[in-house]
């Protein structure tokens, strides 16, 4: 599953929604991002784990740091999957083993900025008002050149950051086995 943004979805919606993946019988669940934001991702990652029995491995979508930072939310996760038998954060996890012939690796991802014109473009998304690391809130009306190149730089490097975690983790992946699953948002 991905982008379920469980923060629209009411308790006993939420409930039935378990109840289905039970009922799937599934061996594992991958959530590919966007769970919830971020002081609702524990709550939620929490109730999937106590309604599953089965490994929960995940990656973090750009909504799920909304209304905080990127920092404060991943340590946050990192704190609430450590202890955690079932609930695997996969930007932490390395390589995942799921059969003596795939693996599965993953990272949470960053848009970069680099496809396109980015510097032109007139859109404004809510991760620049809703993300403290990404922020332009005080600058609602026009985003200057300066401020869209110093925001552009922010995600580069959040893009670069986020291909140097996942290539170790990858080729280590790829040396053992035949076939890799790649879990991103």
């Amino acid at each position: 599953v991905t982008d379920i943004h469980l923060e629209f979805v009411e308790e006993r919606v939420r409930i039935r929604f378990h109840e289905t993946l039970r009922l799937a019988q599934l061996d594992t669940l991958l959530i590919g991002g966007d769970t919830g934001i971020s002081h609702s991702i524990a709550g939620f990652l929490t109730e999937l784990e106590e309604s599953l029995d089965l490994p929960i491995y995940f990656v973090l979508g750009n909504h799920d740091f909304y209304e905080s930072s990127i920092a404060a939310v991943r340590k946050e996760v990192a704190r609430l999957s450590a202890p955690s038998r079932r609930l695997r954060w996969l930007s932490q996890a390395g390589v995942v083993k799921l059969s003596e012939t795939t693996a599965l690796v993953g990272h949470d991802s960053w848009a970069d900025g680099r496809c396109g014109d980015f510097l032109s473009s007139q859109v404004l998304l809510n991760d620049y008002l809703l993300i403290e690391e990404l922020s332009v809130k005080d600058e609602l009306q026009r985003i200057g050149f300066y401020r869209k190149e110093r925001l552009l730089r922010k995600l580069n490097a959040l893009g670069d950051q986020a291909a140097e975690s996942i290539r170790p983790v990858l080729e280590e992946a790829l040396r053992t086995y035949p076939h890799v699953v790649v879990l991103t948002h």
